[in-house]
């Protein structure tokens, strides 16, 4: 894939720039690039499933680490007061267009900050990568995403005429006189043309991966099919053939209606409930937990028997509401029950000073001023762990009674970040080897 396609190549480097920045980027706020341990006797810091191992020589098991964040405040507590560590996370799970079971991570941390001064950590780092890598705050490449989709549909459009034209050499064709117009073209008329066309269709995809300037090229690839459906018609194909030709067009003109990412500051901000309001109904918080979920049902969100009442929320909000915040936005304020490491918010005790930084759809960053207080943790970690579905790390809970410091905490996945930046559809495309099944 690399040997052959240049523009796959590309993305790989400019992943490459893109962790290098971001390294730049905190060594110049003056944070310090730690290392901690990828085998851990207790996995913490996410709920998640982990992939399990056993250590030979100690005779025990381990677990490959879910999350960083548990070992990254035991070194707040032994001083270290702004850090970050990229590393990778291991979680036994699906695969999907957004999920790896292998993945990067970045999280930093920093002594004396909060929610708030972690959003303009990551608007600053995303906004300093954006400029360093690619030059602008403008990511277009949403664009040319869809323009390079618009291009594949025509030329399916285009190689559905020419079954049709084959065919039509099968029939012997009428007299031009019987037809009442000028002679039909030849078969090797029409196959010029369609060579032609899509010969066109080829330079402009291939202007699009130089970078080339997208509305002008989308505008350039409808006119060939315009020009080509108008010649079609005289050969005979009927009205749906053309038609399809027709619909490729119309999705140049919707490809072009994708609107551009614009990391400018400021980015938006929006509390979780006010976004959830919005979708399921002012009343949503004051119903009961029954008509919650008929409504979540009713609405379309996948929820399962099993799912508490703020799980229920949970999935209206990833299923319904996530994927429409295509601009830079800070969702804020989630539900307690989702972030039990979080500290709760002063003014709405049923929520935590969390932020999730949504771009392009999907969750870029989350981040939240971190729980101190060993009391307050140990109840929140006890209610998560559910018995003997978790084990607690004690020792995560001595080292914070031995005094961590007020602080804010972020975590980015480096492979979201990639996508979004780079204008890539799976997760696959900016993994340079992504899990797959053995042969």
């Amino acid at each position: 894939d690399l040997m052959g396609n240049p523009e796959v190549k590309d993305v790989f480097l400019k992943r490459s720039a893109i962790v290098h920045e971001i390294r730049s980027f905190f060594h110049g706020r003056g944070y310090v690039e730690v290392e901690t341990p990828a085998m851990q006797a207790i996995p913490g810091g996410a709920a998640a499933q982990p992939f399990k191992t056993f250590h030979n020589a100690l005779g025990c098991d381990f677990y490959l680490r879910i999350a960083l964040e548990l070992y990254h405040k035991r070194l707040l507590v032994g001083g270290i007061d702004k850090l970050f560590e990229i590393g990778k996370n291991f979680r036994n799970e699906g695969l999907s267009r957004r999920h790896n079971p292998e993945f990067t991570m970045l999280e930093a941390y920093c002594a004396f900050g909060d929610y708030e001064s972690m959003m303009e950590t990551v608007q600053s780092l995303i906004c300093h990568v954006a400029n360093q890598v690619l030059g602008t705050l403008k990511v277009t490449l949403r664009k040319q995403t869809a323009v390079r989709k618009a291009i594949t549909d025509a030329r399916e459009a285009l190689g559905a005429l020419e079954i049709s034209a084959q065919k039509a050499l099968e029939i012997p064709r009428l007299d031009a006189r019987f037809l009442g117009r000028d002679p039909v073209p030849s078969h090797t008329d029409i196959a010029v043309k369609l060579a032609e066309a899509l010969k066109e269709l080829e330079r402009v995809e291939a202007k699009l991966k130089q970078g080339g300037d997208v509305s002008l090229l989308a505008q350039e690839a409808r006119r060939v099919l315009e020009n080509f459906a108008e010649y079609s018609l005289t050969f005979g194909f009927d009205h749906d053939q053309v038609q399809e030709v027709a619909m490729a067009q119309e999705k140049f003109v919707q490809a072009l209606t994708v609107p551009d990412i614009d990391l400018t500051p400021n980015w938006k901000r929006a509390r979780y409930k006010d976004l959830v309001k919005e979708k399921a109904g002012a009343d949503w918080f004051d119903i009961s937990p029954a008509e919650r979920r008929q409504r979540a049902h009713d609405l379309g969100a996948e929820i399962g028997k099993e799912y508490e009442d703020f799980e229920v929320t949970g999935a209206v909000f990833e299923k319904l509401i996530e994927p429409t915040l295509i601009q830079p936005t800070f969702v804020t304020h989630l539900p307690k029950e989702l972030v039990p490491l979080a500290k709760l918010s002063p003014d709405d005790p049923t929520t935590v000073e969390v932020l999730e930084c949504c771009i392009n759809g999907q969750e870029i960053a989350p981040g939240y001023t971190e729980q101190n207080d060993p009391i307050a943790q140990r109840n929140t970690l006890e209610h998560q762990a559910g018995g003997e579905q978790q084990k607690l790390d004690e020792d995560f809970l001595v080292a914070l009674e031995h005094g961590m410091p007020p602080a804010g905490g972020i975590g980015i996945g480096i492979d979201r970040l990639c996508m979004m930046l780079l204008g890539q559809e799976s997760i696959r495309d900016v993994i340079l080897f992504p899990q797959l099944k053995p042969k």
